[in-house]
């Protein structure tokens, strides 16, 4: 039986580090699923990984700044727009 483990990037461990870039030589940005923590209010990437006999839901935290997600390019681009003017 599977066992099901929720975990943040920052703690998982060097060996399941290396098997997820192994399974994702050039990057995991595109399976990666954004979700809101209800009972915080903190929005996170997560992404499902199978490895052994555990599945993984990887927890990635997404910086925010005045309630904006920081990664949004456009408002980034925005942004910079607004203070060169």
């Amino acid at each position: 039986m599977k066992r099901n483990v929720i975990i943040l990037y920052e703690n998982l461990s060097p060996k399941i580090k290396k098997a997820l870039e192994s399974h994702y030589p050039y990057g995991y940005e595109d399976e990666t699923i954004k979700y809101q923590n209800l009972s915080t209010g903190k929005s996170y990437k997560g992404l499902v990984f199978n490895y052994e006999d555990t599945t993984y839901l990887i927890k990635f935290k997404l910086e925010e700044e005045n309630g904006f997600n920081t990664e949004d390019d456009d408002l980034n681009e925005i942004n910079n727009l607004n203070t060169e003017l």
